[in-house]
């Protein structure tokens, strides 16, 4: 009896069994729910500039090469590589010999041109023939704005044999010296000196073409320098490029920096680290022709229910 028992017992515990793993495994992994109805229900989130540290380095504000606006040969330098200057402060000294010897020459041709018109105009007076008069008083008239024409330009060009800076800042190189010969129609030649405005640095950062549209204007950031033990620096985006680099598939941004008092030991060329601020909206601006285009996707309208 105890035998026929054993087979009934055994079917029963597998039918438990399967029962359990039935109701068990919906629990376990659940059925996904209708993508329908959660696309309705979900709110995408803003777009976030994600706080990546990309790195640059330091470049002035403002740099030139100072060049010469006429020829001739160099007599006095009176810089060096590393001198401070302000707009106007005299850099380089041409030889002028032959530049004031025009201008005097000048000077005495416009003189006469002036005594030549007076006495045409006393001398008209006695002229019987008025067309006459008028005739000799416009040629006496026209060798006067010639002669003032020849002298202003006598002394545009001795005023060219003394080159300035054009703004303040720092001498980073010299490129003449003394007896050396320029030529302004030549811009290799004509070249005097670098300057670079060192009080105002930018930050120069090339970022990937990815994130071209999360890049806006204004946009805050900060730098770090370091090799430099300072608090991070506070910016902002100055000028974004309007192309990407094939070569390396990164456009380049440039970030306004704002100085605070400890910061003249800040160089150009300096490593530096750029992270850009977090939770800033997308800009409203036309796609980037360099970076490819996307399809935008189409909006189908919700089903309107019948009354």
């Amino acid at each position: 009896m105890a035998l026929k028992r054993l087979p009934v017992a055994g079917l029963a515990a597998c039918t438990l069994l399967t029962l359990a793993l039935g109701l068990g495994w919906p629990l376990a992994h659940p059925r996904p729910s209708d993508p329908r109805v959660s696309n309705q229900s979900r709110v995408p989130p803003p777009p976030v500039v994600e706080r990546e540290s990309y790195p640059g380095y330091l470049i002035p504000n403002r740099v030139a090469r100072v060049k010469a606006n006429t020829a001739g040969r160099i007599d006095k330098v009176h810089i060096q590589k590393g001198d401070h200057v302000r707009a106007g402060d005299l850099l380089v000294e041409l030889d002028d010999r032959v530049s004031r010897a025009q201008l005097e020459s000048a000077r005495a041709k416009l003189k006469a041109a002036g005594s030549k018109h007076r006495a045409t105009a006393v001398a008209a007076k006695a002229e019987v023939d008025p067309e006459d008069f008028k005739i000799k008083l416009r040629i006496a008239e026209a060798e006067v704005h010639a002669a003032e024409a020849a002298f202003s330009s006598a002394e545009h060009r001795l005023a060219d044999t003394k080159v300035r800076a054009p703004f303040d800042g720092t001498i980073m190189d010299v490129l003449i010296e003394k007896d050396m010969r320029v030529d302004s129609w030549d811009p290799r030649k004509a070249e005097i000196c670098e300057l670079a405005d060192l009080n105002s640095l930018l930050a120069h950062v090339e970022l990937p073409e990815n994130l071209w549209r999360r890049v806006r204007m204004g946009q805050r950031a900060r730098v770090e320098i370091p090799s430099l033990s300072n608090a991070p620096i506070e910016g902002e985006v100055l000028d974004i490029d309007s192309r990407v680099n094939p070569s390396t598939g990164c456009f380049a941004v440039r970030l306004k920096i704002h100085f605070s008092k400890g910061m003249e030991i800040l160089m150009p060329g300096m490593f530096a680290l750029v992270s850009l601020a977090e939770d800033q909206p997308e800009p409203d601006r036309p796609p980037n022709p360099a970076l490819p285009r996307t399809q935008p996707e189409k909006s189908v309208p919700a089903p309107v229910p019948e009354s």
